[in-house]
């Protein structure tokens, strides 16, 4: 469980993930709304973690990462929607999912060579106000799935 002001209201929100791998919001006004039930929870690959992105400006979201058997990290990053959260970017990276200060979000992943082997291979992802969605450079994985 984790708290912050996401929309620089002067109310904290509180991020919930049950052993059971339910993720919740409970907002400002004190709801508590069901966001999914899919994260990982297995005690045997570590905690999911909830993280806090910069967005643009003092806009914040919060991401969720877990681990998958046998080694892939998924993220969701939601953003604080009237009240609920929407998700703006899901990714799988093979390798591991990082989060810089600036508020991009890198995934390290494999890509494997037809002769040997493999090659490290990273996804940049931006958020855009203007678009408001989160722009991919760099090199995409296929199993990255960006909204």
């Amino acid at each position: 469980m984790k708290s912050a002001d996401l929309n620089n209201d002067k109310k904290k929100e509180t991020f919930i993930i049950t052993q059971s791998g339910k993720f919740y919001l409970v907002n400002s006004k004190g709801y508590v709304i069901y966001i999914r039930g899919d994260i990982e929870a297995d005690s045997d690959f570590g905690p999911p973690e909830i993280q806090f992105v910069k967005a643009s400006g003092s806009e914040k979201f919060v991401a969720v990462s877990y681990l998958y058997p046998p080694s892939s990290t998924y993220m969701h990053v939601y953003r604080l929607v009237n009240g609920t959260l929407v998700n703006k970017l899901s990714i799988r990276g093979d390798l591991y999912i990082e989060l810089r200060p600036n508020g991009e979000i890198l995934n390290h992943w494999k890509k494997y060579n037809w002769d040997s082997g493999w090659t490290e291979k990273v996804a940049i992802y931006k958020w855009s106000s203007s678009k408001q969605k989160y722009v991919a450079s760099g090199q995409l994985a296929s199993s990255s799935a960006a909204k």
